[in-house]
């Protein structure tokens, strides 16, 4: 018998519930198709009657198990006496919640809001006011610094926070996020980063907020010691240490809290979802007198913060999580279910990642009906509720997310023959962890990275005669368009972090080009395509790019770049035009017309450097190089010659976007390793030396490894 087909189908009652959601809800995650209407400890039922085990916990709300008896006597009882009692008057049982609070975790103050948004929220406008005050840093300097990959809420203040950011909602909150005020993206787990950032700009970050462990990114954990470093660290800078516990705190990783896992103790801790049990929505603040202490009357609170259902509620989940040991029995259950999985040598599972009772199974990305979503769903069919989370939880939900063929050229991408340096620690791929990490954070820059890809993959299989050739030469061009698309569309909000993305993309295209084409002896599916002209389609997201960024960007408008974009853009005359002429001379002929037609290549000095590549770059061929392999080399030459001989553009690039310069040092090895191209290693070489000699003392250690790689 042949193996059975899986499907998850969806029952009547289901799929009016789903309708219903679908014409009549806006927003939300992205529900799967279960339909829940009743719940209890560690089960729930759905509308058929379905009965389900519950391994998700409502995201992480309900630790102490659904409808939990003590919980639910208290909120009843609270219920019966006054379902609300709000900001106007006193509520006895918030300050019985306030003070369990201090007697469990020792913080002076507590402040209660709803959701865990807002008690972020709380968190950053306690600390800024701490920052003005206290720290005095000057008005409108004060930052707020979090972590790459980061989840805080999607409130516009929250989103902000985030490294990842959705388009059509900016201009975002300024000064927070993970990027600090020169420009230095903190990794979360990374000390180093951290220490950088606070080195160069300690005196105006307010405060560092993290994830002890980052829920929304996978269930990461830091590495050991991480936590304490950072509070040594920010005490070091006079610098808020601030938790967000709303997820993996309240018993759900191993600890009542997870940073007491290294005994720490921030300044502030953010609490929520499970705080209340399951029963009402509360969160909140918890702080010493120096942070929280701070606060006048009217600059925090919520209407539906702090009722007296909501709050015996908490008071009652907290005795729970104490008396029932919740911590330690997510340790013990945590320990059994990994052994468990372990033990089975679950196909496609590349590893599992987490603490407590808190973790994730991690699939590889290659098989095209593995994918976390069709996981789920089918882990639903069978009775089991649990979710998808970090790189891949959306890979099945819109075409225009990443899927799992632009995941495999995402990997293709990292691990290319011609991109990977051999013999290097991964901290070292600098341009590598870069260049992706921005990509997955602008969209258009991750569409231009696949298509590269896809690109490269094309011109390996047409070398195989594979059929797939052309379904990678569509699936770049694809890519590229939809890419400029999301790019105009992002303009208005574009960030710092986001010009030395685009300008060290800019200069990894041209260098990609001639890396892959130099490699082999590519010659393009369609015999009568020049080759040459194949370069510059493969140029065309380089071009279209920065003909957007031309007319702000006076880096680019005064250096030897916008003309020989333009020129790039001619016609060229067709080989038959002048029999026997090679591209070289082909393409002196286009910047010729191009240089009379118009007066934006009029500039003296861009001419000259212009003509002096060429002129340097015939006199290369004509006594090392057969006229008929030239065209594999030229137009990529001429790129990297005419940046390499400016010395304007370098200064203007290493003064407004290092970080940009340094990641072009690593691409600048490729050059260097065309052991048969002698010319290309000297091109390689000294585009590595003036860069070096440009960034400065300060990024020695980026750029140590280029250095070594080319012999400097």
């Amino acid at each position: 018998m042949g193996s059975r087909q899986e499907t998850y189908a969806i029952s009547a009652k289901t799929q009016q519930v789903v309708d219903d959601y679908a014409n009549y809800v806006a927003g939300g995650f992205a529900p799967y198709p279960v339909a829940l209407t009743r719940t209890i400890k560690a089960k729930a039922w759905d509308v058929d009657g379905k009965e389900y085990i519950d391994f998700l916990s409502m995201y992480a709300v309900v630790n102490m198990g659904h409808s939990h008896p003590k919980i639910l006597a208290a909120s009843v009882e609270a219920m019966k006496e006054g379902a609300i009692v709000n900001l106007p008057f006193h509520n006895p049982t918030y300050g019985k919640l306030a003070k369990k609070l201090h007697q469990m975790f020792g913080y002076d103050k507590f402040v209660a809001l709803t959701s865990g948004g807002e008690a972020v929220d709380a968190a950053v406008k306690i600390a800024r006011k701490w920052g003005y005050q206290t720290k005095e840093i000057p008005d409108g300097k004060c930052h707020i610094l979090t972590a790459a990959a980061c989840y805080h809420g999607v409130t516009i203040s929250t989103v902000s926070l985030a490294s990842k950011k959705s388009n059509y909602f900016g201009p975002f909150v300024p000064q927070v996020g993970s990027t600090s005020p020169s420009g230095k993206v903190v990794a979360f787990g990374v000390i180093e980063d951290l220490r950088e950032a606070l080195e160069v700009d300690g005196e105006n970050i307010a405060a560092f907020m993290i994830e002890p462990m980052q829920g929304a990114a996978g269930m990461i954990t830091p590495p050991q010691g991480y936590l304490k470093e950072v509070e040594a660290l920010c005490k070091k800078h006079n610098v808020l240490f601030i938790c967000d516990e709303i997820q993996c705190g309240l018993g759900r990783a191993g600890s009542d809290l997870f940073h007491l896992r290294e005994d720490v103790r921030p300044d502030m801790v953010v609490l929520g979802k499970a705080l209340s049990g399951g029963m009402c929505a509360l969160s909140g603040v918890m702080g010493d007198n120096r942070t929280l202490g701070l606060l006048d009357n009217f600059e925090i609170g919520s209407t539906f913060a702090a009722t007296p259902v909501g709050c015996a509620a908490a008071i009652a989940a907290l005795d729970v999580l104490v008396d029932e040991k919740l911590s330690d029995r997510a340790n013990e259950l945590g320990s059994l279910l990994i052994s468990t999985l372990e033990a089975a040598k679950l196909p496609h599972v590349t590893g599992f990642s987490g603490a407590g009772l808190f973790w994730s199974i991690i699939f590889e990305p290659k098989p095209p009906k593995v994918t976390p979503r069709r996981i789920v769903s089918l882990l639903a069919q069978r009775g089991v509720l649990v979710s998808a989370a970090g790189l891949n939880r959306g890979s099945d939900q819109t075409e225009n997310e990443i899927n799992i063929s632009d995941l495999e050229l995402l990997h293709h991408f990292s691990t290319s023959t011609y991109l990977t340096m051999s013999n290097v620690p991964a901290e070292q791929h600098i341009w590598q962890t870069t260049l992706i990490r921005l990509g997955l954070q602008h969209k258009f820059l991750l569409r231009g990275i696949l298509g590269l890809s896809a690109l490269h993959l094309g011109h390996l299989a047409h070398l195989e005669s594979s059929p797939s050739s052309i379904d990678y030469m569509v699936k770049a061009s694809t890519h590229q368009n939809i890419g400029l698309g999301d790019f105009r569309k992002a303009l208005e909000t574009i960030d710092a972090s986001t010009f030395d993305a685009i300008l060290a993309f800019s200069c990894v295209i041209p260098i990609h080009s001639i890396a892959v084409a130099s490699g082999s002896a590519y010659q393009p599916a369609n015999p009568d395509q020049d080759i040459l002209s194949s370069f510059l389609s493969s140029l065309s997201l380089f071009r279209s790019v920065n003909s957007l960024l031309l007319p702000s960007l006076d880096i680019y408008t005064s250096s030897t770049i916008s003309p020989l974009l333009q020129i790039t853009t001619q016609k060229l005359p067709e080989p038959s035009t002048f029999p026997g002429m090679d591209s070289l001379e082909r393409l002196e002929i286009a910047c010729t017309n191009f240089s009379t037609s118009t007066t934006s290549f009029q500039n003296h000095l861009q001419r000259n450097i212009f003509s002096s590549a060429i002129a340097t770059l015939r006199s290369t061929f004509a006594t090392t190089v057969d006229t008929t392999s030239i065209d594999r080399f030229t137009i990529g030459a001429v790129l990297i010659w005419t940046i390499s001989v400016s010395d304007e553009y370098f200064v203007q690039l290493s003064r407004g976007h290092p970080s940009a310069l340094a990641i072009l040092a690593h691409y600048a090895v490729l050059l260097h390793r065309h052991d048969d191209v002698w010319w290309l290693q000297g091109l390689g070489f000294s585009l590595v030396e003036k860069i070096c000699a440009e960034l400065g003392d300060e990024w020695a250690e980026v750029v140590r490894w280029p250095r070594m790689a080319v012999g400097l």
